[in-house]
């Protein structure tokens, strides 16, 4: 069952960028088996690595009870959409599924759908599987991290790992960006609130989809 307009709502984010994550099937929903949560998850055809959450933003139940933020099932070493990118030559990377829809809401709104994927490693920790790195080979990919200590440094591991497989790679720099609020741009999702009135106007975020 397709829940991207429920879950935009949830997010906060633009239906349609959800619905193109949906579209390309690297975002799936389901009820939680353990309980009767809905459940939204990011992965890809491989099934190699998953990561669910909840719809409402609660705690994923576990099958003892207990609840966490997100449950993670398979290996996180492999780079959530890897596997769809071949007819993609321009590539957004981020860390995490929130910044995973995220980037595909800013796909949406620069209308770069023709021509730009998204992958997603799963934690900051999480090195790239090698069999994983030759598959972008000849991309052009920009880098989105998480503006903390352990983000900034998983950006520069995973861009020098690509850059070993024939990868083009930049690292996006959210510095001196504010939301709407005035708070500093700390990811992908925060950069979807950047205070401007034009997105196709402000050389920020038009530039921020790399040109291949």
């Amino acid at each position: 069952m397709n829940q991207s307009p429920m879950l935009a709502a949830a997010l906060d984010m633009q239906v349609e960028g959800i619905a193109l994550a949906y579209e390309r099937e690297v975002l799936k929903f389901s009820k939680n088996s353990n309980s009767d949560q809905e459940i939204w998850a990011i992965t890809d055809s491989t099934g190699q690595v998953r990561q669910d959450r909840s719809i409402k933003g609660e705690p994923v139940i576990l099958r003892n009870g207990e609840g966490v933020k997100a449950r993670t099932i398979g290996d996180p070493s492999w780079p959530v959409g890897a596997v769809i990118i071949e007819n993609y030559p321009s590539i957004l990377f981020v860390e995490g599924g929130s910044d995973f829809l995220a980037a595909h809401c800013l796909i949406y709104a620069l209308s770069r759908e023709k021509d730009t994927a998204v992958v997603a490693m799963l934690g900051a920790s999480n090195r790239i599987r090698p069999e994983a790195v030759n598959l972008f080979q000849g991309k052009r990919v920009r880098i989105f991290p998480d503006m903390d200590k352990a983000g900034i440094l998983a950006a520069q591991r995973w861009m020098e790992a690509l850059e070993t497989g024939g990868a083009r790679v930049s690292i996006y720099d959210f510095k001196n960006l504010a939301t709407d609020t005035g708070e500093s741009v700390k990811d992908m999702r925060d950069f979807l609130k950047i205070s401007i009135d034009d997105w196709e106007l402000d050389y920020e975020v038009r530039e921020a989809i790399p040109h291949v």
